[in-house]
């Protein structure tokens, strides 16, 4: 049977990847507005990951670290995900950290790059939980 927080977290993650794809475009640069919302669900997706991630080390009786990027190492080294899927996602938390607390220095190339190029490490690691929690 499915974890419903899970498959609920999975509908939240999938909202914020549609919801970034949308408004990453040609004014990307020039309209405020779409960085704000590319911004924040870019926050969310990371989040919900590291949160999807705590549930499954949870549910598999696996501690939890402090450092909430060490999820993803610890889903590797249990063999729920890839070790390329597992670095990825805890480069992003890297990313999250910098965007909720020194956002003064944040980066827009970065952040449209990520918006562009790595999106689809949410949808992979979605893809690999839904797996898991098929029945």
């Amino acid at each position: 049977m499915k974890s419903e927080i899970i498959l609920s977290k999975l509908l939240s993650l999938s909202r914020c990847i549609n919801r970034i794809s949308s408004k990453i475009n040609q004014d990307f640069y020039s309209n405020l507005d779409s960085q704000d919302i590319v911004l924040l669900n870019l926050q969310r997706a990371i989040q919900i990951s590291i949160d999807i991630g705590a549930i499954v080390l949870k549910e598999n009786k696996i501690e939890i670290p402090n450092n909430r990027s060490e999820i993803f190492l610890l889903l590797y080294e249990n063999k729920i995900i890839s070790s390329e899927l597992a670095n990825s996602l805890k480069k992003s938390v890297g990313f999250r950290n910098l965007a909720v607390h020194e956002y003064s220095k944040l980066d827009l190339e970065k952040v449209y790059s990520l918006s562009i190029n790595d999106l689809d490490i949410f949808l992979e690691f979605g893809k690999v939980i839904f797996t898991l929690y098929e029945s």
